[in-house]
């Protein structure tokens, strides 16, 4: 299943993008934009993290990474500094 959205940001949501990204917690502002729905999802109780790790299991299907590589990202997601509005 897939959503494809196209759009431009601007203010507030503009910034928080911008700040993901320069935080390195993501490396370009789509990644930044999936990273903060997924976080989202899981602070709103939308998504567990039973959920999360399946959804990441499904995606390494379709684009293998290595478990190292899958440990890493789980890892700098959650240490990333992330701006709160």
């Amino acid at each position: 299943m897939g959503v494809d959205l196209k759009g431009r940001l601007r203010g507030s949501h503009a910034r928080v993008v911008q700040r993901i990204v320069a935080s390195g917690a993501a490396a370009d502002p789509q990644q930044a934009v999936e990273q903060a729905l997924l976080h989202y999802g899981e602070h709103a109780g939308l998504l567990g993290e039973a959920d999360l790790l399946r959804e990441l299991r499904r995606e390494a299907a379709e684009k293998p990474l290595s478990d190292g590589s899958i440990v890493k990202g789980i890892r700098r997601a959650r240490s990333a500094d992330l701006p709160r509005l």
